[in-house]
């Protein structure tokens, strides 16, 4: 778990203290620069990303904290799927809308607000996630309850977020499978080994 002042980054990246101990370059300085203030943890997280190793299985996941006028964030980073899993669902807790920050970071309560022109508007976090999951689905690039687990926590978000999915696309007859829930947890997954095929039913 990292604690970072990203405000404190954007702000003074150009300083010697800042730019030497985090080895920026000049474009990832450029980066933060023109990042949205409110997206500055975010970007953060991106350029830790860049220095972990190609066959790295540590998963880090960002954390925003808005305090005043500062935006601060945590990090947190595990090779233990279950670790991520653990995280996750704490900050969906705390942050229903996005699990992302402790204020709106993608502007998820005006996109839930009645409007005359919706597709102007945009998905929420949690509609977008779902959307893009539905369609990998459909085109058989999830199979199974593993594919979905992992991709589900790989994008930031909860099993909860998928097996909702998944339990709509059976009940309107778009796929099948074989139990009452699609298993899109730890337990079944990895302790149990029972993985189950999500069958496309074709029309």
């Amino acid at each position: 778990m990292i604690f970072i002042s990203s405000s404190f980054l954007k702000r003074f990246v150009k300083t010697p203290e800042f730019k030497d101990s985090l080895n920026l370059t000049d474009e990832e300085i450029e980066r933060l620069i023109n990042t949205p203030y409110k997206s500055i943890h975010e970007a953060t997280l991106k350029f830790l990303k860049a220095r972990l190793s190609k066959d790295s299985s540590v998963r880090l996941y960002p954390f925003s904290l808005k305090k005043g006028k500062n935006i601060y964030g945590l990090i947190f980073g595990s090779k233990h799927i279950l670790a991520a899993e653990k995280f996750l669902k704490i900050v969906w807790k705390i942050s229903s809308d996005n699990g992302s920050a402790n204020y709106d970071i993608y502007d998820d309560k005006e996109k839930r607000e009645p409007n005359l022109f919706p597709e102007l508007v945009g998905k929420t976090t949690v509609e977008s996630f779902q959307e893009e999951l539905e369609e990998k689905i459909l085109n058989r690039k999830i199979e199974t309850n593993k594919d979905a687990y992992y991709y589900t926590l790989e994008k930031g978000h909860i099993p909860k977020h998928a097996m909702d999915v998944l339990i709509r696309l059976k009940k309107q007859g778009k796929i099948s499978y074989n139990s009452k829930s699609p298993l899109v947890t730890y337990d079944n997954i990895k302790k149990k080994r029972r993985i189950i095929k999500y069958e496309k039913i074709k029309n």
